[in-house]
């Protein structure tokens, strides 16, 4: 069981990795990740690049949630079992809600904030399980470093929950050149950095599960 989460967990990293590294050599070169959603880099791709992007992302959640749900239940706690449920969950919403396009822009926001919101309580509730005895008998198994890494990742999520400035994703800003006037992206899109910064996250948890796993082999 632990060997086959290993795995897993590891090949669900090498998937995040070439997502990420196909997605900076697809785009076009004047399309910054800091104010460009999913979508609109996908929309500009032929079809084979699209789906390869597609299924590298949600190969990524399904190997990690696989993963997780595999390496927590080691410990045969209803509590961590629980919570390796709520992290699939927040996985597989976050990464369809990089799919999901702005034109149907209720259920993108819906799926990533849910998504990243069960991740960040995820997080939170594993955190607590370690320095609590009584929710979990073997938690001294548990890396005490690694927990608290966890609680600050699941802070930075609140924090993107949180963000005033996510509610003007779809604002322009004004721009006079030469007397004339137009509508340009600003710099920095909060959200859509935001969700980039969300899956860098989901990376990061994804490797933290593979070393407590290293610790415990």
């Amino acid at each position: 069981m632990k060997l086959v989460s290993i795995i897993l967990l590891g090949i669900g990293l090498l998937f995040l990795g070439i997502y990420f590294l196909l997605l900076v050599l697809f785009k076009n070169k004047e399309v910054s990740l800091s104010n460009s959603f999913g979508y609109e880099i996908y929309s500009s791709l032929s079809a084979d690049k699209r789906f390869t992007l597609y299924f590298l992302l949600l190969v990524f959640s399904g190997l990690t949630g696989t993963g997780t749900y595999m390496g927590l239940s080691i410990f045969k706690s209803l509590y961590l079992n629980i919570i390796s449920i709520t992290f699939i969950v927040g996985f597989l919403l976050t990464c369809v809600s990089n799919i999901i396009p702005l034109s149907i822009y209720k259920y993108h926001i819906i799926c990533y904030f849910a998504g990243i919101g069960l991740i960040s309580s995820s997080s939170l509730l594993f955190f607590i399980g370690k320095i609590n005895n009584e929710l979990i008998l073997d938690n001294n198994l548990i890396s005490l470093p690694i927990s608290v890494v966890f609680l600050l990742l699941s802070v930075t999520l609140l924090i993107f929950l949180a963000n005033p400035n996510n509610s003007s994703f779809y604002k322009l800003v004004k721009v006079e050149k030469n007397g004339n006037t137009s509508y340009e992206k600003p710099k920095v899109n909060y959200l859509a950095l935001e969700e980039w910064s969300s899956l860098v996250i989901m990376g990061i948890m994804n490797l933290l599960f593979l070393v407590q796993l290293f610790i415990i082999y």
